[in-house]
Order: C-alpha cells, then structure tokens, then sequence
C-alpha cells in the first residue's frame, strides 16, 4: 500500500476512462512551468483547461470534465511539492513524459517507455522515478501490476543511464461523495 493517498471528490458524473489521460496532461505542464521558472498555482490554472483542449485526447472531453480534470491535475502537481526537487535531464532533454527507448534483449526489439517524471530531491540527490495514477477505488490489485511497471521503467532507466533510487506512485482517488456509515457502536 503506498504511504500517500491524495482523495479528491469528484464534482462532476462519473469519469470517462479519458480522465486519466487528461489528468496527465496538467500534471506534466506543471513540470515544464516550474522548469521554466515559471510555476505558480495561479499559472497552472490558467493554462490548465488549454493544455487539455490541446491534447491528443482533449476534444472527446466536454467542458464539465476539462474543468474536473484540470482541477485534479493542479491538485495532483501541488501534492508533489516540487519546489524540493530538480527535474533529472537526460541527453539534454528534461525527463518529463518523455518517450524512451531502450533494447528490450529480445532481438532487435526494443522496450517503449514514457516515465511521468524522474526528479531529484535537492537536500540528498536522492533521484526517483514519480509515477501518477487515477483511480475510482482503492484495491490492492492494481499494485502488483503499478510495481512490475516501476520495476520496468526503473531497469529501463538504469540501460540509459539512469540510476532511480525508488520509485513513487502518486495515487489520485477519485470517488463520488457518500455519506458516513454508522458504525455499530455509536
């Protein structure tokens, strides 16, 4: 079970699986506004609705989700707190939903990975690989597959050049509001 939970509360109908996508899209511009010196809050909710609008995925979103979504993604990029850390580049290129490739050790075929983002804390160097997930429920079965996917993307890493010392999951809880249960001894 990872240590954080960030449990936001839908204000909208249910999420297409579309949400994830999008979600993505903010959290990733926040990256390059704080790369660029330009990072605020305020900043990242200004562009947020455009950079999902903009996106591969942005026009099947209506405007009820583009909002929902850019809400969740400012929120998500807050909880990182990435004032504490440094993006790692790699080859010049900042490691930011960035597409990679390395030989997969199956002939010429090679393994196609694209890390949410790689950063470096600044008071130790420690460097981790920082992997964001929306999800409806808390189940532990989805974790075995989120851990064989940081154990991928980490040895992936490490084949370029990349040496990650721990690998984070940002879990997004996206539930519908429910009243409180009574327990049975109150």
């Amino acid at each position: 079970r990872p240590k954080h939970w960030l449990r936001i509360e839908p204000k909208t109908k249910p999420f297409l699986l579309l949400r994830g996508c999008l979600v993505h899209e903010v959290f990733a511009e926040g990256w390059r506004l704080f790369l660029r010196g330009e990072y605020s809050r305020g900043a990242l909710e200004a562009v947020a609705p455009q950079v999902i609008r903009q996106s591969k995925e942005g026009p099947e979103a209506d405007e009820e989700l583009v909002r929902e979504c850019a809400r969740i993604g400012v929120l998500a990029f807050e909880c990182v707190r990435a004032h504490d850390y440094e993006v790692v580049v790699h080859e010049g290129r900042p490691l930011v939903e960035e597409r990679m490739y390395t030989p997969s050790g199956v002939g010429d075929v090679l393994f196609s990975f694209k890390p949410d983002a790689v950063i470096r804390r600044k008071a130790d160097g420690v460097v981790l690989l920082l992997d964001l997930k929306t999800r409806k429920s808390i189940s532990s079965d989805p974790y075995l597959m989120h851990d064989l996917q940081s154990s991928l993307y980490t040895e992936a890493l490490r084949r370029v050049g990349v040496e990650v010392d721990a690998a984070v999951h940002l879990d997004v809880l996206c539930t519908t509001p429910r009243a409180p249960r009574r327990l049975a001894s109150s």
